[in-house]
């Protein structure tokens, strides 16, 4: 197990703030089981901003923003576990019980059951075609026979090839590989999450690249519970319903991703 000290992020809340949360209290709730008792346990795969990373020795970022908005509405308190290995170990982590919650930052709907259930949607991604600026490509059409990068192992890697099939299609690791390439001019095109562009080309390279294409996608980022802790995913799901309806979700997606969510 790869494991990260954990953090301890809010206290548990008392009994003189029961009647803010009577209504989503976790602890009155016998059909919940959590890791440790009061505090919502959750394994998050790691540096990945900005989902989730580090700035001045503390976590940061949306999951981990948007972790402690639901542990705080649920009167909970909130431990995060960063784990190298998440992505393929969150079925033996929730069936071990080390952790409540796990986030592999991973989005293919089913790809962990039986083991695990999944939440709701917490976050949509959009996916594009990126081209040097200066090149003479208008269309995904014209990518016949040319060498275009996409990301493995991501959604983006099935949704790309139905629309690229005539394209050589070459893959990389990283946003960042994916954008550096690019540049250097190894493909004529990648195809990326709209939110890592947003960073990359501006302010600096702000006319170096430009979309040529969007792919619509129902991809989607879901939390992880045991199979056999249903009462946890209802507890979360109205959870993130209540931070939806009341701002809060907003709030935390544009302070990360500096645009409206399309989770409603």
């Amino acid at each position: 197990m790869k494991l990260r000290k954990p953090i301890v992020l809010v206290t548990v809340i008392t009994a003189v703030l029961s009647m803010q949360f009577s209504a989503c209290n976790i602890i009155e709730n016998v059909g919940i089981q959590l890791v440790d008792s009061g505090y919502l346990t959750v394994g998050i795969s790691t540096v990945r901003p900005p989902i989730y990373t580090w700035e001045a020795g503390k976590p940061t970022g949306f999951e981990n923003d948007l972790m402690q908005a639901i542990a705080d509405d649920m009167g909970l308190g909130l431990v995060i576990l960063p784990m190298d290995d998440i992505r393929t170990e969150a079925n033996q982590y929730l069936a071990k019980k080390t952790v409540d919650i796990a986030l592999p930052h991973m989005s293919f709907e089913g790809m962990y059951k039986p083991d695990a259930i999944e939440s709701q949607p917490y976050c949509r991604f959009s996916f594009v075609c990126l081209v040097k600026d200066d090149s003479s490509f208008s269309s995904i059409t014209d990518l016949k026979g040319r060498p275009v990068g996409i990301q493995a192992n991501t959604y983006v890697e099935t949704r790309a090839l139905e629309s690229l099939q005539s394209a050589s299609i070459y893959y990389y690791w990283n946003e960042n590989e994916g954008l550096a390439a690019l540049d250097a001019g190894w493909y004529d095109a990648i195809v990326i999450y709209q939110r890592q562009i947003d960073d990359y080309i501006s302010p600096v390279n702000s006319q170096a690249f430009r979309v040529i294409d969007a792919f619509e996608t129902t991809e989607a980022l879901r939390f992880l519970v045991s199979k056999n802790n249903p009462a946890l995913l209802q507890a979360v799901n109205e959870s993130l319903d209540r931070l939806i309806d009341n701002g809060t979700y907003a709030r935390i997606y544009v302070k990360y991703f500096g645009f409206e969510p399309t989770i409603e």
